[in-house]
């Protein structure tokens, strides 16, 4: 009875259709404020950043979410976690993240953008 229900670990597909979801729309992609980078690697950066915060928020990351993390994007993540624009974007990444991962099973959203991949 004082027993402590741990939440399940979400499935590595939803985490991944949670991120397909949130980088669908151009507009959700970030520009880095300090310089003029190409789309690609705003996304880079994006992806980066939001593979950080699921790892803070869940405890661990998808492996097969295609995102490769080395020193250098730890590097640009903790730089980019410092800057004033971006915990505002992170939040709303992590809620939209969350919110897909909490609902997905209901409304079904992991089919479809997983698909786009």
């Amino acid at each position: 009875m004082g027993a402590v229900m741990r939440a399940k670990r979400p499935s590595p597909y939803l985490l991944k259709a949670a991120v397909a979801d949130w980088f669908a729309l151009p507009t959700r992609c970030f520009r880095s404020p300090d310089s003029l980078v190409h789309r690609r690697d705003d996304v880079r950066i994006a992806t980066t950043t939001l593979y950080w915060l699921m790892t803070e928020a869940f405890g661990y990351a998808p492996k097969d979410a295609k995102i490769n993390i080395g020193r250098d994007d730890i590097h640009l993540i903790r730089h980019n976690l410092r800057d004033r624009k971006m915990p505002v974007i992170n939040a709303k990444c992590t809620k939209h993240v969350r919110s897909v991962l909490g609902y997905a099973h209901k409304r079904n959203v992991c089919k479809s953008t997983s698909e786009r991949d």
